[in-house]
């Protein structure tokens, strides 16, 4: 029995063992349970934190970044301002230390310190300005006033609060004595919404761009009227006009004919190649807030131009033809500056009898370059001319054929002479024609300041050339040249030549021309001698009196070269020419939803005669000729020639969302046009543009 009760017993205490067990196990697994839903629920607060705080930090990016781009707007206005009167005033009179980028630079700053924004209803600077060596520049920026570049939106959310410090104060990098660019210093914004709290701390760098550049980002198609490859002729159709701006590539324009006139009285003219205006033609550029950038321009008998707007010559204005008459307005910078090469160096000639050059209407007249006497290329009776066949330059920027009288020996000097030049019989002798030359005779002054020609060419100053031309039937014509090796040694002469005989100077003028005088506030700007009217009359009334403008020291053409350098054809940036050269010869007629022809594109040449009057868009890989009044764009890959009026209009969606459908193949228009075209934007080739990306930007970002 006492056996058996043990056994019961030990039963009964494993019974209560496993239920221990089983309880402990519970405790356990229950208190796991709680460790694990403990770290779920932080771990997605944290997560949440995380969010918010994340999201509250990009929110302070935005806020600064709102301030970035508001920087870069205010720059961006300050460019344009500073850019209009640095360009304006470049072609003007300058001292003799002047530096168009420092004189940009200057106006960038000057309208930055102008730059407010609105604070509680008033207007508050931006940046706060100092005086240094003698300049103001920019020393400091308001915290306050930056703030207010931030999206007004959130200012105004009333669960956010925006803070925005700094210590105000700005660096100044400079180089070579010229500003690079201005850092805003330690710009923070500190954001804080919901609770959460982000900090980011930067400093801003303004870079100031380079004067030259701003031209290499070209136009948008829809501000053209016309595009011409090569060149723009209009020989036939009486007076035509044309509105809207215009490239025409190295063929230039051509207006000739009696009764033939271009008239452009809007818009930009850029042409890569010569204006010539020939055979009565008649030429107008009325255009007083564009500009016209061309490389020569060439009148002829009896023709007519007027430019009354910003001009622009890389080579001379030559008026070469009896009857010319050439009227100037506005400006007029001939750029080409080289004192070697005539087809260079920018000056005003006139070649011809009876013409007319009126300045009157200019305000600013400025002439890099000087006048050649060009023999090249002809024929010479006598071996010793063959050293002249490179041109001879002159001293002058504005000239006439009267630069001979200023540079021919003068006749006293010549003892064998009859006149300089002088025309010599088949029969004349070696000894006739070679001159006899006293180089001690007195030309001007006397006493000390007596001078002959031995003062202006001795000493290496200069020499005496003489050159011989066939006349035929055996006559030949010699002249005798003084060759000045500086142009500052002809520039002497000149000046004295026309002191001591002015009238002899205004006679010889008036077999030539007729000279109209100068505006009294006309700016005058030549590297060589000019010569104009001072009173407003003609220089046919006997007491008109010539005035002298003696030659700058300096002309400022470099970045005028380079601007035009940059302005090239649109065409291949415009015209997909892989896929147009796929086309056939027939022309394809795009039609829009209403099922009118609005566009018209050919792999060759084409002309519109009006019947389709729709068309607002000719792409043509050829020729195009335009023989009745247009309304569009034309894009031509060669010649346009002008008949008739050409109205420039933008290529708007109705044209861009055109269609043709030959042989079962659908064409769209935009499959014959680069994106740039379709979207009517910007380009450059060059990357060489003021991108405000690059101008301002970030340095030493930190966020906390």
């Amino acid at each position: 029995m006492l056996t058996s009760a043990r056994g019961k017993l030990k039963k009964l205490n494993n019974k209560a063992s496993a239920i221990i067990t089983v309880v402990i196990t519970m405790l356990f697994v229950m208190a796991l349970g709680g460790a694990l839903l403990f770290a779920a629920y932080t771990g997605y607060s944290i997560e949440i934190t995380q969010r918010g705080d994340k999201a509250n930090f990009y929110d302070a990016s935005s806020a600064m970044d709102d301030m970035r781009l508001g920087i870069q707007t205010l720059l961006s206005d300050s460019i344009t301002s500073a850019y209009t009167d640095a360009l304006s005033t470049y072609v003007g009179d300058h001292e003799a230390n002047y530096d168009p980028q420092t004189y940009f630079n200057d106006k960038i700053v000057e309208q930055l310190l102008l730059k407010t924004v609105t604070v509680n209803g008033a207007p508050v600077k931006v940046f706060t300005s100092s005086v240094a060596d003698g300049k103001t520049v920019i020393s400091g920026y308001n915290a306050v006033a930056m703030k207010a570049l931030i999206d007004s939106s959130v200012l105004a959310d009333s669960a956010v609060t925006i803070t925005v410090t700094g210590d105000g104060s700005v660096s100044r990098n400079s180089s070579d004595g010229e500003l690079k660019s201005i850092a805003m210093k330690t710009l923070a914004v500190k954001f804080v919404k919901n609770g959460y709290e982000s900090n980011i701390s930067s400093d801003i760098i303004l870079t100031l761009p380079h004067f030259f550049v701003t031209t290499s980002v070209t136009s948008g198609a829809n501000n053209y009227a016309i595009i011409a490859n090569n060149g723009l002729i209009h020989s036939v159709g009486g007076a035509s006009t044309i509105n809207g701006s215009v490239f025409a590539g190295n063929g230039g324009i051509t207006v000739s004919g009696n009764g033939n006139s271009l008239a452009f009285p809007s818009g930009d003219l850029i042409c890569k190649g010569p204006l010539l205006v020939d055979n009565s033609g008649a030429f107008t550029f009325n255009c007083v807030n564009n500009e016209l950038w061309v490389k020569e321009i060439t009148v002829g008998p009896s023709a007519r131009i007027t430019l009354n707007g910003n001009v622009y010559v890389s080579d001379d204005l030559n008026v070469s033809g009896n009857g010319a008459a050439v009227t100037l307005k506005n400006s007029y910078f001939g750029f080409g500056d080289s004192t070697s090469s005539s087809s260079d160096s920018s000056s005003i000639l006139v070649n011809g009898r009876s013409c007319n050059l009126d300045i009157s209407g200019l305000n600013k007249l400025s002439l890099a370059g000087i006048g050649f006497i060009d023999i090249s290329g002809q024929t010479l009776s006598d071996a010793a001319s063959a050293a002249y066949d490179t041109p001879i330059k002159m001293g002058e920027s504005l000239s006439f054929k009267s630069n001979q009288l200023a540079y021919l020996v003068p006749l006293k000097c010549i003892s064998n002479y009859a006149s300089n030049p002088c025309v010599f019989e088949s029969g004349a002798t070696t000894q006739q024609i070679t001159p006899s030359i006293d180089k001690t005779t007195v030309l001007w002054g006397t006493g000390a300041d007596a001078k002959s020609l031995s003062y202006y060419i001795d000493s290496g100053k200069g020499e005496i050339k003489a050159l011989y031309k066939n006349l035929g039937d055996g006559m030949k014509i010699a002249y005798v040249f003084l060759v000045f090796s500086e142009k500052s040694y002809a520039n002497e002469y000149f000046k004295a030549y026309f002191a001591a005989d002015p009238d002899k100077i205004q006679q010889y003028l008036s077999l030539y021309m007729t000279l109209s005088d100068k505006a009294d506030n006309a700016k005058i700007n030549a590297a060589g001698n000019t010569f104009y009217m001072d009173d407003n009359s003609t220089a046919t009334t006997a007491d008109d009196k010539l005035t002298l403008e003696p030659a700058s020291d300096q002309v400022w053409a470099e970045g005028a070269q380079l601007l035009y350098n940059k302005k090239q054809s649109q065409y291949p940036v415009l015209v997909n020419e892989v896929e147009l050269a796929k086309l056939g010869t027939a022309p394809l007629e795009f039609v829009n939803n209403a099922g009118e022809v609005v566009a018209v594109v050919c792999n060759g040449n084409y002309t519109y005669d009006g019947t389709k009057n729709t068309i607002r868009l000719i792409i043509a890989s050829g020729n195009v000729i335009i023989s009745s009044a247009y309304t569009g764009m034309i894009v031509t890959g060669n010649n346009l020639t002008v008949n008739s009026s050409v109205e420039g209009t933008p290529v708007d969606n109705d044209v861009l969302s055109s269609s043709c459908t030959v042989g079962g193949v659908t064409y769209t228009l935009p499959d014959f046009m680069n994106n740039v075209m379709q979207a009517g934007g910007t380009s450059s080739t060059t990357g060489d543009f003021w991108d405000l990306d690059a101008l301002v930007y970030y340095e030493n970002w930190t966020k906390g």
